[in-house]
């Protein structure tokens, strides 16, 4: 008889293996299925940029530097650029394989979710909550991103995984805190945030004050301080507040709908603000019609998922509160999960309501969804009524697969891809591209550009770049040049289409323009503009400025204003060819000052980068280009003086500078590190814009 039970106890263990591998290559199936589609159709995107802009033409120390010089966001969390870096150094010309590791760590964390939930509530329950996990648009998104945030959710789940085992299992618990300490260890390495996540984790210990051993409670606290120390050293030593930013977030956030969607709608593709496939940004204009029928009731799914989810939240805390209150007995890892979930959540949502700031955001606590979508699970199968249990559970599959498919079918990200190769397959030899400066095309297009002949010329307002336009065509020999704009981002400064204003000025001017749109999370427009005739129509300019800019003020912000009339009025046209808004984020303005300097603007940049540094006394790439500005005017003791300023407060642009001075200052041939340098400042993204690209040919010219 013993030996028969041995026999069934064996063989329910083999139906459980069996079915936990079922389960699992499902579930593996439907993430990378989802994670997979079209993903070469997927352009690299702006903050991808900010990490890989520099792979190619960096070694590993050039390249921690310039991310830290041109994002300091980035610099202070180096390990997920540490990670791409040496990955796409492997696939240096196969963009769709970078986006293999992210998605694999993605994975990765369904799969350790399905043991979690598995520990926590039984397998029905793990398999339920790791399908919509696979299914999340949310999580397909990011799994893709070339960025920290699969690796930031897989070491989170891992190190409250390693803390659940290290309170509860009473077994191999120093296996448990190694990998708690490790995961905690990396996580602010990959985001400054997530030094909150072993911060947590020290008052869910404390929660659980009466339930576990203190010894225990003790040395997981210390880890998790000495884990979070650690990263603190270095975020000090760097001083990362030299760059300072205009702050613009606050007051944005007015209604109570602006908190709950943030996180509670962040898988309905329908109303979160991360999740902009095409068919959203056109309006449903260039959707076939039968996805025009199907997408006009996402709202369905969207809605059933905010309000599910935010009613779990508050039962949730009913719950917690019932419990400690009555004093009942709940097995301590669904306590555990519980506390996991509600309380970084309710921290941030008082910090963003007492800041009005832009706080409650899901990427800070990018580990809670899955804890979500755990306990969803566990509240539909508790249910006692069978008919209504499983009209949630395919509601559930139904909504976040309608939800999935919506994503997946379209592009997701802006077609910088489709956008360059198209202009290079129609450009004529060395035709000119105008394309807008202060959207981000102009930066990613160096990864899809192949042709060395066209001549890609910024323009940074409607006004400049109608002017440019002109100029270039009556200048160059040529009846056509080409121009690529985002309008999204100009619409809102120029209360209407951009496209349309533009357009229009130039048809009067005698142009013919020919359109074609790239659909995608931005829509690009890519124009070919021809001379085809003399008019005499009155061009209104008027519609080509910002209605809401006044210029005359400007002068005055910038003491640029003088009792001279015809002098302010050359100042206006001016700042009316650079400035299409203001304030601008500082690196804009660097982009701005750097295009003033480059062509002789050396008055006005001056007199804007003394208001800046009057406005940001730290912001050192301020006082770099008003440095070069003196060295290009012929003043070199005030240029050195000033790019020293830049040097004491940012000491990593040396390094990449001073060789520039050397040029300026010997002229003579380059040596090999130099050029080298100088490759790397040519493709660095932030710090010093065109000017710096501008004075190294300067000076540089016949030694390149």
């Amino acid at each position: 008889m013993n030996y028969n039970h041995e026999h069934i106890d064996n063989s329910k263990e083999e139906i459980t293996d069996k079915l936990d591998i079922i389960y699992i290559s499902i579930l593996v199936f439907v993430a990378f299925l989802l994670r997979l589609y079209q993903i070469n159709a997927q352009s690299v995107w702006f903050d991808e940029y900010v990490v890989i802009g520099n792979v190619k033409t960096c070694g590993i120390k050039d390249f921690l530097s310039l991310l830290y010089i041109n994002s300091p966001d980035y610099g202070i969390s180096p390990a997920s650029a540490v990670i791409l870096y040496y990955w796409i150094h492997l696939f240096m010309n196969f963009e769709w394989i970078w986006r293999l590791l992210p998605i694999a760590i993605g994975v990765f964390s369904i799969l350790l979710t399905y043991f979690f939930a598995k520990t926590v509530a039984g397998r029905n329950v793990a398999f339920l909550s790791c399908l919509i996990f696979a299914l999340s648009p949310f999580n397909i998104w990011f799994h893709q991103e070339l960025k920290c945030y699969a690796f930031l959710q897989f070491l989170s789940l891992l190190s409250f995984f390693a803390l659940m085992n290290f309170m509860f299992s009473k077994k191999k618990l120093l296996i448990w805190l190694m990998i708690g300490t490790t995961a905690n260890i990396l996580l602010p390495w990959l985001h400054a945030t997530y030094i909150l996540v072993p911060a947590f984790q020290v008052l869910i210990v404390f929660l659980f004050i009466k339930k576990v051993d203190f010894k225990n409670m003790a040395i997981w606290s210390v880890q998790c301080v000495v884990s979070a120390v650690i990263w603190v050293v270095w975020f000090i030593s760097l001083s990362p507040f030299l760059f300072n930013v205009m702050d613009d977030t606050k007051g944005k956030q007015q209604s109570i709908f602006k908190f709950i969607i943030p996180f509670f709608g962040s898988d309905s593709v329908g109303l979160s603000d991360d999740l902009l496939p095409v068919w959203r940004t056109n309006s449903l204009e260039s959707v076939s019609p039968i996805w025009k029928t199907i997408l006009c009731y996402i709202s369905l799914a969207d809605y059933f998922i905010v309000i599910f989810f935010l009613l779990l939240f508050v039962f949730l805390i009913i719950y917690v509160l019932y419990i400690n209150f009555r004093k009942e007995k709940v097995k301590n890892e669904k306590l555990f999960l519980i506390y996991s979930f509600i309380i970084p959540i309710l921290i941030f949502f008082i910090l963003a309501w007492g800041t009005q700031k832009n706080l409650f955001h899901p990427l800070y606590f990018f580990y809670a969804l899955p804890f979500l979508y755990i306990l969803s699970s566990i509240s539909v199968l508790g249910l006692k009524l069978r008919l209504v249990k499983i009209f949630l559970i395919l509601t559930f599959i139904f909504a976040y697969s309608y939800e999935a498919v919506s994503l997946i079918s379209f592009k997701n990200r802006t077609d910088y891809k489709s956008a360059i190769h198209f202009i290079e397959q129609n450009a004529g030899l060395n035709d000119t591209v105008f394309g807008q400066r202060i959207v981000t095309f102009w930066d990613i297009g160096k990864i899809y550009m192949s042709r060395r002949d066209l001549n890609y010329k910024s323009f940074y307002s409607l006004y400049g770049g109608f002017n440019d336009i002109k100029r270039e065509i009556k200048n160059n020999g040529k009846n056509r040049v080409w121009l690529m704009i985002e309008p999204f981002t100009l619409q809102f400064i120029y209360h209407g289409d951009p496209v349309d204003k533009i357009t229009k000025a130039l048809t009067l001017e005698g142009y013919d323009v020919y359109w074609k749109v790239f659909p995608g999370h931005y829509n690009l427009y890519v124009a070919q503009i021809k001379k085809q005739r003399e008019v005499n129509d009155m061009v209104n300019t008027q519609e080509l400025l910002n209605p809401d800019l006044n210029y005359e003020y400007l002068l005055k912000e910038f003491s640029i204003y003088s009792d001279n009339e015809k002098e302010n009025q050359q100042n206006i046209e001016i700042l009316k060819k650079y400035l299409s808004t203001w304030p601008l984020t500082p690196w804009i303005n660097l982009f701005v000052l750097g295009a003033m300097v480059k062509d002789s603007q050396y008055f006005i940049a001056d007199k804007i980068c003394d208001y800046m540094i009057s406005k940001y006394p730290n912001f050192a790439d301020v006082y770099l280009i008003k440095g070069f500005s003196y060295y290009l005017e012929g003043d070199k003791n005030e240029g050195k003086k000033y790019i020293n300023i830049a040097f004491n407060k940012k000491p990593l642009l040396k390094q990449f500078i001073q060789p520039l001075l050397e040029i300026y200052e010997e002229k003579y041939l380059l040596k090999e590190n130099k050029y080298t340098n100088f490759k790397i400042i040519k493709r660095s993204l932030f710090p010093i814009g065109d000017i710096v690209i501008y004075f190294s040919l300067k000076f540089g010219e016949n030694n390149i």
